[in-house]
């Protein structure tokens, strides 16, 4: 069971981290906007929109792996209470 809060836990720190990565570049973004874009800002924003990306591909990826653990978790559990 320590294991299993131990993951969790990691597993909220991570999310936790691409969520401020995220919101970190959707504001940089934002503030991008509001200038006219010189080949240099086109650059950063595409940097940035390669970051979101990253960071949302890395939120989806730790939680279909999460999802997996648990259902395995659980077909396991279910097997042997009903042996």
């Amino acid at each position: 069971m320590e294991k299993a809060d131990q993951s969790n836990q990691t597993l909220v720190t991570d999310l936790g981290q691409s969520i401020d990565s995220i919101r970190n570049a959707h504001g940089q973004l934002g503030d991008l906007g509001t200038t006219a874009a010189t080949p240099a800002d086109l650059a950063s924003r595409i940097r940035l929109y390669d970051r979101l990306l990253w960071e949302i591909s890395g939120v989806r990826r730790r939680l279909a792996k999460d999802l997996r653990s648990r259902s395995t978790s659980l077909l396991a559990s279910s097997r042997e209470s009903r042996h």
